[in-house]
């Protein structure tokens, strides 16, 4: 079983403090796609529009992960008001 531990051994620097800071990043997590079994880096994050606007929002993200080596691929398009319709996306990825 894959754990958020692997994926930071792979890649520290994504964690850090300024890192997590830069992008609005709060919470980390790795989850599976139910149709492909593959890997995602799931991020609750703050909107970048509402950062700037002051007024804070979270939204979530996903990154795929690259399956051999664990490294944190492209973010998707998608765009995630919570994290149960994050996971509704992950049963048809």
């Amino acid at each position: 079983m894959t754990t958020l531990t692997d994926v930071r051994r792979v890649q520290p620097g994504w964690f850090s403090p300024v890192s997590k800071r830069y992008f609005g990043d709060i919470k980390y997590l790795v989850l599976r796609g139910k149709v492909s079994g593959d890997l995602f880096l799931v991020r609750s994050t703050y909107n970048w529009t509402e950062v700037l606007d002051g007024a804070k929002k979270v939204t979530y993200r996903v990154n795929k992960l690259d399956q051999s080596t664990l490294e944190i691929g492209d973010m998707t398009a998608d765009v995630f008001e919570t994290l149960d319709a994050t996971k509704v996306w992950l049963e048809s990825a």
